[in-house]
């Protein structure tokens, strides 16, 4: 079909068959800073302008475009950045930036329209912007610089200037000039779609692809039977075919025949532990681990695993304390159910693989640049030198993209058995399904009171669903905050017919503390006592400062709500830590040349920053701006850390100043050399003889220079002298405070988050700006944990049924409260980075700060995740 229409001021026309137009913007015009997310119109990265009205372009059919006016980010920025670009820059409304540009489009129209309408320096209301945004979608949680950025455009405050904020991707973010591995393209390139079980449970007697085969435009077909024949969830990989296009590739993978013996799948906790559940894995089956942290021991008890007992302290005393206490008003005894939590990035899983002549290049949206790279290696017996791994640009993770996937292995395989490149991107009802969620759950708690307030025994028994995957830790985190007093703590994988989880923002923190704190917040009411001070007379110095910010904080101190009726407000409280995590193997190259200096890590920036905090640390040591120093990561080649655990500021930051400092030194030596005797380092260049010599005019003198550093170590040891997966454990907990205001419609049974302030204790924080976006994200993530998000499987088929963006709820901007961040300054001096992460910190105890508020708001407590309209109105 031959499409004419006007695309960013020219004429064009097109001969395609996609179907709409977001696959002929992204693959016909190769303008790609249109994102595919959804496919149903749910989230808004792919919003275009069509004769001025922003329109979602995954649902638009490609006979609309004829003859219309199609403006797309890119035909946006032609004529110099809008207002809306160098404000969204400027206030850091953004992070992976994947769904940015549908930000962008959106809102530059509803920005022209309003000053139409509207006289200068008039500002729209936030609950004016959010509704004309309210059908965009931001995982990462940016809603708040957003907002922001919106109205100070509409407000005429960004007509003027370069586009400059203190992310320093922003331009290219914003502009939709980032190349993510989603638009990758090769000459001769195949795409790749993974053939998957229909069936949760059953053995595989063989899997016919001759028909895939016979269908013209495959390429090739690799099959991936598993070792025991078992088959164990629904989309399960059993193959992965290569085609021409997508729609082949499409109609190739579901043309192959998989025959099976099947079996009764097992459901949920209760089925699994069910005296008549069949055995679903066998004693010999060792599980992946779900989590970074150590893995729940494999006892082989039917579908149980466990238990990790090894947190607990004098269990057997807290063990009779807790059964002397039963009966007592004072004791606390909860059970909680939690549901998975799909990771849900914008950009899915996705790889481009080149096998050429026995050179592997990969593009790959991944968390592990460094670490897939020596996987890659491994699996396939090559060289490293023959094996490159690139991720520019990654839209977003949350820990459902470390390691090695299946995405990656499929596109590699399919582009050495055909010897072109192939691009396997998953679609966002795989994204749904077998991209990764954080494991449901279900926690029993039960503490003994003590009328004066002591420090309570605790037993908690966690039993995680991280459906054929092991390895979530919840009960352990019970054992690193209030010290003291006599715990038990047992947890258990319990093994079900559901895909494996992977480690998600904080792996187990938020379950954890929402049954504690929620536990806590209960004890102190019964007490009659404020749930800070009960904390306070617990001890524990390094949350002191946290405990005065919260009782001197006017959203605590006043508290204001009604009692009674049917809107109802009130506020909660809850507290959570973190561990100090860091690389030592990092490494970080400086070098400085005619145009600057470059700084380049293996590491990669998926949202959080590394880029922006690469810069800053290379520009301190030398005095200069940002602008001066190019940013490479997301290459192979020089070991950066994962971003994952927290550990990659802390771990790139101190590297790259020790490496910024050694190649001043040389540079300082060079300029001696050439100027003479003298020469003393200076900000923003060098002194000679009372001459002040900038940067920019001495690197264009002197030859180029480079030094390599790793990271320092840390003035005292680690609690692990070894490293594993490249996570090394350091002395300190990080800390963190949540005020949570709600609204509760005690009819409807909606709430509504309206103010959240947070406190956290992460030592030196080196980018404040994106520092404080980090934690809108994991208060906005935390919020959704607690509210809407939940993945469902049919109970009798294993079936997901959360198969897109309609049904698997995220958080919208207009459920985004005012959010408030402070850092308290002090603590980890001994870091090398003299700081600890603090992205998952963020989120650990928002669910249970929104829990504690939504009971006082209608006075009982509500024990399950999400709190659904009828658990609120529920007798």
């Amino acid at each position: 079909m031959t499409i004419r229409f006007r695309l960013n001021g020219h004429d064009v026309a097109f001969e395609s068959s996609a179907p709409t137009a977001v696959s002929l913007i992204r693959d016909d015009a190769d303008l790609t800073g249109t994102k595919l997310v959804c496919g149903t119109g749910s989230c808004g990265a792919c919003v275009i302008r069509v004769d001025g009205n922003a329109v979602a372009s995954c649902l638009l059919p490609i006979e609309d475009l004829a003859g219309a006016d199609v403006v797309t980010v890119e035909g946006l920025t032609a004529a110099g950045p809008h207002p809306v670009q160098r404000a969204l820059a400027a206030h850091d409304g953004l992070q992976c930036g994947y769904c940015t540009p549908g930000f962008v489009m959106e809102a530059a129209v509803f920005c022209d329209r309003w000053r139409a309408d509207h006289r200068d320096g008039i500002r729209p209301s936030v609950e004016d912007v959010t509704r004309a945004l309210a059908g965009h979608l931001c995982r990462c949680g940016a809603y708040p610089g957003i907002i922001e950025a919106v109205r100070a455009a509409c407000g005429g405050e960004f007509d003027e200037g370069p586009i400059r904020g203190p992310r320093v991707d922003a331009p290219e973010k914003v502009t939709g000039r980032a190349r993510y591995t989603t638009d990758v393209s090769l000459p001769g390139m195949l795409h790749g779609r993974v053939v998957r079980s229909p069936i949760a449970h059953g053995r595989l007697v063989g899997l016919d692809v001759r028909p895939a085969a016979a269908i013209t435009g495959v390429e090739g077909i690799v099959t991936y039977e598993p070792a025991d024949g078992r088959i164990r969830y629904v989309g399960e990989r059993l193959g992965a075919v290569a085609a021409v296009d997508e729609t082949t590739a499409r109609r190739a993978a579901a043309a192959v025949v998989p025959h099976f013996e099947p079996l009764n799948p097992v459901v949920g906790i209760d089925a699994a532990l069910a005296e008549d559940a069949p055995d679903l894995h066998g004693r010999g089956w060792t599980p992946p681990n779900s989590s970074e942290a150590p893995p729940v021991p494999n006892l082989h008890r039917g579908n149980l695993r466990g238990p990790l007992s090894a947190a607990s302290v004098r269990r057997f005393t807290a063990r009779r304390l807790v059964r002397d206490a039963e009966g007592d008003p004072l004791a606390v005894e909860q059970r909680w159910e939690f549901p998975a939590q799909v990771h849900a990035a914008l950009e899915p899983h996705a790889c481009v693989a080149d096998w050429d002549d026995g050179h592997l290049t990969v593009w790959v949206s991944s968390q592990a640049v460094s670490a897939v790279h020596a996987e890659l290696a491994e699996r396939y017996d090559l060289d490293p030198s023959m094996v490159e791994v690139r991720s520019e640009y990654v839209g977003g993770g949350f820990g459902a993209k470390q390691g090695l996937n299946e995405e990656t292995i499929a596109a590699v395989d399919l582009s050495r058995a055909t010897g072109r490149p192939v691009r396997l991107v998953f679609d966002r009802a795989e994204e749904l399904e077998v991209g990764g969620y954080r494991p449901g759950a279900r926690v029993d708690i039960s503490i003994a009171g003590d009328p004066q307030g002591s420090l309570p025994p605790i037993v908690t028994t966690s039993h995680a669903d991280g459906g054929a995957s092991a390895g979530q830790v919840i009960a352990l985190f019970h054992r690193v905050v209030y010290p003291g007093s006599p715990r038990a703590l047992l947890d258990y994988d319990v093994l079900t017919n559901a895909p494996p989880g992977r480690a998600m923002r904080a792996p187990g923190g938020p379950l954890a503390f929402a049954a504690l704190e929620v536990a806590v917040d209960e004890y102190a009411l019964r007490l009659g006592v404020d749930p800070v001070e009960l904390r306070r007379g617990w001890g524990h110095e390094s949350r002191m400062p946290l405990y005065d910010w919260v009782s001197s904080h006017p959203l605590w101190r006043q508290q204001e709500g009604q009692a009674t009726g049917r809107l109802r407000r009130a506020v909660g409280v809850a507290f959570g830590s973190w561990v100090y995590f860091y690389d030592p193997d990092t490494e970080v190259l400086v070098e400085s040349g005619p145009s600057g200096f470059t700084v380049t890590t293996g590491s990669q920036d998926i949202g959080n920053g590394t880029r922006t905090v690469l810069a800053r640390a290379v520009g301190s040591v030398f005095g200069v701006d940002e602008s001066l120093v190019r940013v490479q990561v997301g290459v192979s080649g020089v070991w950066g850390p994962a971003s994952a655990g927290s550990r990659t500021a802390t771990s790139v930051h101190p590297a790259a100043s020790v490496a910024a400092n050694q190649l001043r030194d040389r540079l300082v030596d060079a300029a001696g050399s050439m100027l003479g005797e003298g020469v003393v380092a200076v900000p923003g260049g060098v002194d000679h003889a009372g001459e002040f010599v900038p940067w920019p005019e001495l690197l264009d003198r002197l030859e180029p220079q480079s030094a390599t550093a790793g990271r320092p170590a840390d003035t005292r040891r680690p609690l692990t002298p070894f490293t594993i997966e490249g996570l090394r454990l350091g002395i300190g907990l990080t800390h963190a405070a949540h005020v949570v205001e709600v609204e509760v419609d005690t009819r409807l049974g909606r709430v509504r988050p309206l103010r959240v302030a947070n406190a956290l204790t992460a030592g030196r924080v080196h980018v404040p700006e994106l520092a404080r976006s980090q934690v809108h994200g994991g208060v906005i993530q935390g919020i959704g944990y607690a509210l809407t998000e939940e993945r469902l499987l049919d109970p009798a088929t294993g079936v997901n049924i959360t198969t897109n963006l309609d049904q698997y709820r995220l958080p919208g901007i207009g459920e985004s409260p005012t959010i408030e961040v402070d850092f308290l300054s002090g603590g980890f001096e001994h870091s090398a980075s003299r700081s600890a992460g603090l992205a998952e910190l963020a989120i650990v105890a928002v669910p249970a700060a929104l829990a504690n508020a939504v009971s006082r708001a209608i006075g009982r407590r509500i024990t399950r995740l999400p709190i659904r309209p009828d658990h609120v109105v529920a007798p």
